[in-house]
């Protein structure tokens, strides 16, 4: 028999993405597509989380595929994904993991083109097979689960399991039912002991199908209350379900959503329940494998690769090099090196957000010659190379000096008056404006020509709802994005 663990068990890999979920899927960033017609994914995970890392793709909405990613070192992970110009691609991150004897997973959410239900399954994500014959507390091969599955859109989420009966049948007899749970747990309200569930289920007047609101009793017993309705469907063999997103969010004690970490923690259950005196009696069957899921969307759409623009500026008195690497793909390069006096450097990123224009900077040694030369490439086959003169009178006065730098409070509280700071800015025109994670802008905080000395900024967030938002900050080719959560 299992024992009951499956609060306590959502609940600790829950708190894992106060500290975890930043390191799981650290600074996931591509190349362009290389000469072997390859994107290169790389990204950071943490060494502590001993499991299995993967990288799953999607091309023009079709299947997951799966490849494994192999390290580069200690801390970072490489995967290489099929790509031709013109392809619309998705990709996430996973790993499965143990956690107090359990098994476990981490991964990005797999997103679906439209809201078409049920959808296949080859597009949802995939979590886990559980194994069959195992119950906690009452068996039945109705309630024994084996492949679970999740998915999401803007608008919905979505849920797929699979149990050893092949079928999900409701009720068995006038005063005997079964419920099939799929739990969504808000990792930034776990303080409340709630959850809340997509419930297929038949029990007269009781619990019909439905969203629900889930409170546990000390023995693990939970209750519900219904706060909408799911679109329910058993489709070859498989029950599918699905909510809106709305829905769960309206409710107080969901929590703020998208939160901190743009994260929940999911995991499907069954239930029997008995009549008795009129009320139900429920004994738990079985749950499946709990996932940590992130709800960051990477994908990659562009029609020929954009070469990566290359500023500088030279300091005689320190010796400093500052390079600016911006692309309008947002790739990250595969080759950074300089060349100076008789040797060849590899040079370090300040970030590894390549959404803006990203700082390598350089100590270049005195005796180093009049010029360095600058080498990038995004895809391993086009060069681009700048020079850079070390002298002070052949000092490049046009060269890109530091990236877009923003300093702001952050979470933000409803209705507060915020003063964003923008720094390292040039006197060309500049663009500061406000969207919500479905693209659509909200508001332009300004809009005319930088100022060098720095801008100050005025952002009101009265009227607008709790959740993450984007500053994105636009000047020449140089862009700034900030995500930010507003909290009542």
């Amino acid at each position: 028999m299992k024992r009951f663990v499956l609060f306590l068990l959502v609940v600790s890999i829950s708190m894992l993405s106060a500290q975890e979920i930043p390191d799981i899927f650290a600074n996931l960033r591509h190349s362009a597509r290389t000469s072997e017609g390859k994107l290169v994914l790389r990204y950071e995970t943490t060494p502590e989380l001993l499991g299995t890392n993967s990288c799953l793709y999607s091309v023009d909405g079709g299947a997951w595929t799966t490849v494994s990613p192999y390290q580069l070192n200690d801390l970072t992970y490489e995967a290489l994904v099929p790509y031709n110009y013109g392809q619309s691609l998705k990709y996430r991150l996973r790993l499965d993991y143990e956690m107090m004897g359990y098994e476990a997973v981490a991964m990005h959410a797999a997103y679906l083109d439209s809201d078409t239900f049920p959808p296949t399954l080859d597009k949802m994500g995939w979590i886990a097979t559980d194994a069959t014959g195992d119950s906690m507390m009452v068996y039945s091969n109705k309630l024994d689960l084996t492949d679970t599955w999740f998915a999401a859109t803007d608008n919905k989420f979505y849920s797929a399991m699979a149990n050893v009966y092949g079928s999900f049948p409701t009720m068995n007899t006038y005063t005997s039912y079964n419920a099939y749970i799929t739990t969504i747990v808000n990792t930034s309200a776990m303080t409340d002991s709630v959850a809340f569930a997509m419930v297929y289920s038949g029990i007269p007047v009781l619990l019909s199908s439905g969203l629900y609101k889930l409170t546990f009793s000390t023995q693990g017993i939970p209750t519900f209350a219904r706060i909408g309705d799911i679109t329910a469907q058993v489709s070859g063999g498989k029950l599918h379900m699905a909510c809106n997103i709305s829905t769960l969010t309206a409710d107080p004690q969901f929590g703020p959503w998208p939160n901190d970490f743009n994260a929940l923690a999911i995991s499907s259950m069954t239930l029997s329940a008995a009549l008795v005196g009129g009320q139900p009696q429920f004994g738990l069957g079985d749950y499946s494998t709990p996932v940590l899921m992130g709800f960051d969307k990477h994908f990659y759409n562009h029609a020929q690769n954009s070469l990566p623009e290359i500023g500088w500026n030279y300091s005689s008195q320190t010796g400093l090099l500052q390079i600016g690497y911006t692309d309008a793909n947002h790739d990250f390069p595969l080759i950074a090196t300089v060349n100076y006096g008789s040797g060849a450097y590899s040079l370090v990123p300040q970030s590894l957000n390549f959404s803006g224009t990203v700082a390598f900077d350089t100590i270049v040694p005195p005796g180093s010659g009049d010029t360095a030369t600058i080498i990038f490439s995004d895809n391993n086959i086009d060069m681009v190379t700048t020079t850079a003169y070390l002298g002070t009178a052949n000092q490049d006065d046009t060269a890109v000096v530091q990236p877009l730098a923003c300093m702001m409070p952050n979470p933000l509280g409803a209705g507060q008056q915020a003063t964003i700071m923008l720094k390292n800015l040039a006197a060309s025109p500049l663009q500061a404006e406000v969207y919500n994670l479905k693209g659509q802008k909200l508001a332009t905080l300004y809009q005319g020509h930088g100022d060098p000395q720095g801008l100050e900024l005025s952002l009101n967030t009265a009227g607008m709802p709790s959740g993450m938002y984007l500053l994105r900050v636009s000047q020449d080719s140089s862009q700034l994005t900030r995500k930010f959560i507003i909290l009542k």
